[in-house]
């Protein structure tokens, strides 16, 4: 209560400062018109001598006039009265301003300290204030801030871990492994670090496993053995190598452990069919009969949608990165638009479509494959119409 008192005398103190000189009653003033008969007396005598030189030719007709109209409009400014305007309208005005300000002052003192200042209101720290504006900046403008401040302190291994995956969805691949090995350098290993920087790598070159990548997909397989995405990967690297038997069981033992309705198990078939033209994606799938081994019974129960995807994400995007470099495989664009309309995304595998003929529109051999491409697109689209999957 002693607070509410005090407030409201400083109010009121604070008022009668303000509102006193403006309720102070003045009194009007005027000021008469004074003027000298010597000065009229003077002008009257100069348009006389104006009158003679003019009859007297001395001066011309214009000049006559323009001097006439000089020495009257001084007689004017002479004859006319000046007076000071009264103050009583003036009063009237300051005494409804005082009366308003003395009404809305306290009014406004009071809404703004409900607003901002009472203290029943939860704080808000300058911590949160912070966070706050950093989720509202642009993202260009963030990425700006955390490399300004990495550049200054390049052992801010949470500033590298914030960073990196930024960098990915970005598409910056090359800063986005550089980020996940320097977060890794400094915090300390992880699935999700060595996960980071292996995409990161691999989507860096094309699509191609190089050795760091390989070590990384090595490590996340010991460490998780019931991951499918490294399995993949390595069998990838092997297939790259040259190991073309490895690869092949490899991808076989991926089929063993799927489910027959695993997202990413065209893809994988797909894979498998490629560097196995005699072995169909059926006979390849036929290798199911002698038996998962535990391992990949293991794996594919344990696997989250959350790895399907990444998985998929991957096969996808590192096939689209190869022929983005070399485009002269049409049955790797072929595999590519299959992989788009087994995901759903029919824009995508329209732009892969539109890609390959603009790669091998020289090549005469990959006509059939071309023509087929519209045709999987339009199939898969009707199926969706329909409300089956393509």
């Amino acid at each position: 209560m002693l607070l509410w008192i005090v407030c409201a005398v400083l109010t009121a103190v604070a008022l009668a400062a303000v509102v006193r000189p403006l309720l102070t009653s003045h009194t009007p003033t005027t000021t008469a018109a004074t003027h000298d008969p010597k000065d009229l007396a003077v002008y009257r005598d100069q348009l006389t001598e104006l009158e003679n030189d003019l009859a007297r030719g001395v001066i011309a007709g214009p000049e006559a006039e323009l001097s006439r109209r000089e020495i009257a409009r001084r007689m004017l400014r002479v004859a006319e009265p000046s007076a000071k305007p009264t103050l009583a309208n003036s009063n009237l005005l300051a005494a409804k301003v005082g009366l308003v300000l003395a009404a809305t002052v306290p009014l406004l003192t009071l809404a703004g300290y409900i607003t901002i200042g009472s203290p029943g209101l939860p704080a808000r720290p300058f911590t949160e204030r912070k966070v706050a504006d950093v989720k509202n900046a642009p993202l260009d403008d963030l990425i700006v801030k955390v490399e300004a401040q990495l550049a200054r302190n390049p052992d801010d291994g949470k500033g590298w871990d914030v960073i990196a995956p930024v960098y990915f969805r970005l598409e910056r691949f090359d800063d986005a492994a550089r980020a996940f090995q320097n977060a890794t350098r400094i915090l300390g290993e992880t699935t999700n670090r060595l996960e980071g920087f292996a995409e990161a790598t691999v989507m860096a070159n094309n699509g191609i496993v190089v050795e760091p990548a390989r070590a990384a997909y090595e490590r996340l397989n010991a460490l998780e053995p019931s991951r499918v995405e490294p399995k993949f990967w390595l069998t990838l690297a092997k297939e790259q190598d040259g190991k073309t038997t490895e690869a092949v069981a490899g991808y076989k033992a991926l089929l063993a452990g799927a489910e027959a309705d695993a997202p990413w198990r065209p893809l994988v078939e797909q894979r498998l069919a490629a560097i196995a033209p005699n072995m169909s994606p059926a006979v390849a799938s036929s290798s199911r009969a002698r038996g998962p081994g535990a391992d990949d019974v293991k794996a594919a129960e344990s696997m989250t949608d959350t790895d399907r995807n990444r998985m998929i994400s991957g096969m996808i995007d590192g096939l689209a990165a190869r022929l983005k470099k070399d485009g002269n495989d049409a049955q790797g664009w072929q595999r590519l638009v299959q992989a788009y309309v087994v995901t759903g995304d029919l824009e995508k595998a329209k732009q892969a479509s539109t890609d390959a003929k603009a790669a091998l529109k020289a090549d005469t051999s990959a006509a059939s494959i071309l023509s087929d491409l519209d045709a999987i697109i339009a199939r898969a689209a009707t199926q969706l119409k329909s409300g089956a999957k393509p």
